[in-house]
């Protein structure tokens, strides 16, 4: 077997206890029994990318584009138009599947 290879593991303050001792190690545990010889090293702290953040990203741009295709939808300017209709900010949302 290799040399056990470093990865980082990092958690947001908020999800610390991801990170905690007994997780790490049954984790680190798990990996080593899959043949994976590594070590990991935690960090808390601020994280600039996740699953969680680019999933977050992605809902926030879907929204957008939803909210851009709601308001340029013909119909919709017509009410704007003829009715002074005003879409109430934050009614829009997008359809979860």
């Amino acid at each position: 077997m290799c040399a056990a290879r470093s990865y980082p593991l990092g958690a947001s303050s908020q999800r610390e206890s991801l990170v905690s001792p007994a997780n790490v190690e049954r984790l680190q545990n798990a990996l080593h029994e899959a043949g994976h010889s590594v070590t990991l090293v935690t960090q808390i702290g601020d994280v600039a990318d996740s699953p969680a953040i680019r999933l977050a990203q992605k809902q926030q741009q879907r929204l957008s584009d939803v909210e851009e295709e709601i308001l340029n939808d013909p119909v919709v300017q017509q009410l704007i138009t003829e009715f002074d209709a005003k879409i109430v900010p934050g009614s829009i949302k997008t359809l979860t599947h």
